[in-house]
């Protein structure tokens, strides 16, 4: 009965999770149009994430390098100054 039981449960979990990762990989694409204004401002945003993942990418790389573990991103938001 208990094995039925857990059988049953480890069924509709599996379930649940095929149907979760089917709507976790769907991918959106839009294009924007942005005016003389707005495309500065935007432009820096986009500069600016450039150089913070490739920071945060070059923290990971030297800390593995250093001691064989990967820094977490908690740790990477700790050394990060605004």
């Amino acid at each position: 009965m208990i094995l039925m039981l857990i059988s049953h449960i480890y069924i509709k979990i599996n379930k649940l999770l095929k149907f979760i990762k089917y709507f976790m990989m769907k991918l959106v694409k839009f294009r924007l149009y942005p005016t003389i204004d707005q495309s500065y401002p935007l432009n820096q945003h986009i500069i600016s994430c450039r150089f913070v993942y490739n920071w945060a990418l070059d923290q990971k790389v030297k800390t593995y390098e250093q001691i064989g573990k990967s820094i977490s991103r908690f740790d990477l938001n700790k050394q990060f100054q605004i």
